[in-house]
C-alpha cells in the first residue's frame, strides 16, 4: 500500500483522539489533526493531505464557503463528517460542490466502534482518487435541434443506471440534460438513505424529467426517473405487459443496499433486450457482473469511461469482463441515451 497523508479537521477532541490511534497502527500513514481551522488550512498549504477528513461543526468558517476556498486552491479528497439528519441539503450541496463522501452520525454514535471502522474503510478507500476539477465541472448538454427533431422514443425500453462514489454529480449531469419524454429509468446509487429523499427532490427541481424516489410495486410510467431509496435494493419486475418497482431487504450485495448488482440482474431477467445499462463512477465491482449479464440478454450497455469518472472503478470492472458495449464521457451520455432511445436513429 502506497503512502498516504491525512488532515483531520475535528473539534471534538475524542474523536480526533481515537481516529488518529487507529491510523497510527498503519505504518504508511501520515497523520495530521487539529481542532482548529488556521492550522488546518496551514497544514492543507504547507503538508497538503492525500485525504481530507473535516467536521461539519467547525465554527470559524461555514463549511461550504471554507471548502469552496479550498478547492479553488487545490481539489483534494474530502469527506465530510457530522449529523446531517436535520441538514440534508447541506450534504448534497457539499457533494455538488466536489466532497466525496459525507458520512453522517449522531453525537451518540461518534466514539462508537463501528464508525471508526466505517472512517478508516472510508479513508483508504479515498485515498486512491485523484479528483480533477475538469472531471466535476465538464457539463453535458443534448443537441436542442436534435431534440425537437426527434420527439417519438422506443416505448419499450427501459434504462438501469448504477453509480457510487461521484456518482451523485454524474447522474445530476446526465438527469438534468435529458428531455422529460424519455422511457423510464431506475437508478441505484451508493448514498447514505437520510439522502436519497432530499437528492431525488433536488434532481427532480432541476429537470424536465420527472425524479422520484422509488416505492414498492409501483407501476413504471415513460418520463420518470427511479431512485433507489436508502438501504433497499430496487428491482424490475414484470406483471403481463407492465413493468412494476420492487423493493426489497435482502442481504446487501458487495456490502451494498441497494446494490447495483440487484437492479441489472433484474433489468436481465424481465426487461432483456429492451434494457440499456449504464454503469458510472464508482468504487468497488457492484454492478459489473450485473451488466454483463444484461448484455448476454441482449440489453445495450454503456460505462463511463476513465477520463471522467472520479472513480474509475465500477466501470472499469466491467469494462475488463466485456460487460461494457461501448464506454463514453459524462458529458456525452445524455445524448448517446436520447439517439439510442429515438428508433430514427
Amino acid at each position: 500500500m502506497n503512502n498516504i497523508k491525512v488532515l483531520i479537521i475535528e473539534p471534538s477532541i475524542n474523536f480526533r483522539s481515537k481516529l488518529k490511534t487507529e491510523l497510527q497502527k498503519y505504518k504508511n500513514v501520515k497523520i495530521n489533526s487539529t481542532g482548529e481551522l488556521k492550522q488546518g488550512r496551514d497544514f492543507l498549504v504547507y503538508d497538503t493531505p492525500d485525504v481530507l477528513v473535516i467536521s461539519k461543526n467547525i465554527t470559524e468558517m461555514n463549511i461550504l464557503k471554507f471548502l469552496k476556498k479550498v478547492f479553488k486552491y487545490k481539489m483534494i479528497a474530502t469527506i465530510v463528517t457530522g449529523d446531517f439528519e436535520t441538514d440534508k441539503d447541506l450534504a448534497l450541496d457539499l457533494i455538488d460542490l466536489g466532497v466525496l463522501d459525507v458520512v453522517s452520525h449522531t453525537l451518540e454514535e461518534l466514539l462508537t466502534e463501528e464508525l471508526l471502522k466505517k472512517m478508516l474503510k472510508k479513508i483508504f478507500a479515498t485515498s486512491i482518487i485523484n479528483v480533477n476539477k475538469e472531471k466535476l465541472y465538464k457539463h453535458a448538454i443534448i443537441n436542442k435541434n436534435l431534440e425537437n427533431k426527434y420527439k417519438s422514443f422506443n416505448k419499450n425500453q427501459i434504462i438501469a443506471i448504477g453509480a457510487s462514489t461521484g456518482g451523485p454529480l454524474a447522474l445530476r449531469e446526465i438527469i438534468k440534460n435529458l428531455p422529460k419524454d424519455m422511457p423510464p429509468i431506475l437508478i441505484a446509487q451508493h448514498m447514505p438513505g437520510t439522502f436519497i429523499t432530499s437528492f431525488s427532490l433536488h434532481l427532480d427541481k432541476i429537470s424536465k424529467i420527472k425524479v422520484v424516489e422509488a416505492k414498492d410495486n409501483e407501476l413504471i410510467k415513460a418520463g420518470t426517473v427511479y431512485i433507489a431509496p436508502g438501504d433497499r435494493h430496487l428491482e424490475i419486475k414484470r406483471k403481463g405487459p407492465n413493468y412494476y418497482t420492487a423493493l426489497t431487504l435482502d442481504e446487501p450485495v458487495h456490502f451494498q443496499r441497494p446494490a447495483v448488482e440487484v437492479l441489472f440482474n433484474s433489468f436481465a431477467k424481465h426487461v432483456g433486450k429492451n434494457a440499456i445499462g449504464v454503469i458510472l463512477t464508482g468504487m468497488g465491482r457492484d454492478g459489473a457482473r450485473g451488466l454483463l449479464n444484461m448484455k448476454k440478454h441482449g440489453a445495450y450497455t454503456i460505462g463511463q469511461d476513465e477520463e471522467s469518472s472520479i472513480v474509475y472503478g465500477m466501470p472499469k470492472e466491467a469494462f475488463d469482463i466485456g460487460a461494457v458495449k461501448k464506454q463514453i464521457p459524462l458529458d456525452k451520455i445524455p445524448m448517446y441515451l436520447f439517439k439510442l432511445t429515438r428508433s430514427k436513429y
